[in-house]
């Protein structure tokens, strides 16, 4: 299995930089009111959506995994949380021109172009909406065993620096971009362990029992021992003008 398809099979709820704790910290400092039109880009399993949803904002949520979409509709339902949920690409987003006042998104945009994501992510946002994007970053632009081994592992393309996402941001016509920062400044810090504990996390055990998957696992944490003090991420933001 390939790299998301794995995690669907794990049914992971925050297999992001920071975690789910990372998720709140940031949701905490941001400028979330009830009302507001938010769509997650790359739901996965739901997690993030449910929780802007216990906020009060008007959620939709995409996903291009119809097995990652199943499981968040059941912990949305096991939640009484009201979500859009919706199947497709990034790349091109099923909805209207101006339809959100915000974008998020949690390390799917470097799957995809950057510069193409976040076109369309500016299409679907009004004038003055904004764009969360949580991503991780190398820290040095020349790192050719870095992109390799991220290539080998998660069929991302060469992954930017921070000054390359804030690039790609005002490419796409962004203004006033920024980046938010973790709290504690570690790269893949994680909240407290009753956070990161998912009680409504759906797990394949037939298909996550595989070798393959616990070779890619295992790889997976060789890869993070040997690149960990070349990356960090951050929350890239931006204004539609």
């Amino acid at each position: 299995m390939e790299y998301h398809e794995i995690i669907a099979a794990t049914g992971a709820g925050a297999a992001h930089p920071g975690g789910f704790g990372g998720t709140l910290d940031f949701l905490a400092d941001a400028e979330v009111s009830p009302g507001q039109r938010v769509l997650e880009v790359g739901c996965g399993t739901g997690r993030t959506s449910c929780a802007l949803a216990a906020m009060g904002c008007a959620v939709t949520a995409v996903d291009r995994s119809e097995a990652m979409l199943e499981k968040a509709k059941r912990r949305a339902a096991l939640l009484g949380a009201t979500i859009d949920f919706v199947q497709g690409d990034l790349r091109a987003l099923p909805f209207e021109a101006a339809s959100f006042d915000i974008v998020f998104a949690e390390s799917v945009t470097a799957f995809a172009p950057p510069a193409e994501a976040y076109r369309e992510y500016a299409r679907v946002l009004r004038s003055g909406g904004r764009v969360w994007d949580r991503e991780l970053y190398k820290i040095e632009a020349d790192a050719p065993e870095l992109d390799a081994e991220m290539y080998a592992l998660y069929g991302s393309a060469p992954l930017p620096t921070k000054s390359g996402w804030l690039e790609s941001l005002k490419a796409a016509g962004f203004v006033r971009v920024g980046v938010w920062t973790p709290r504690d400044g570690r790269p893949f810090v994680v909240g407290s362990a009753e956070l990161e504990a998912d009680p409504l996390q759906f797990i394949d055990l037939d298909r996550v029992l595989r070798p393959d998957v616990a070779a890619f696992t295992a790889r997976n944490a060789a890869f993070l021992r040997r690149f960990g003090e070349a990356l960090s991420y951050g929350v890239f933001i931006g204004e539609n003008p």
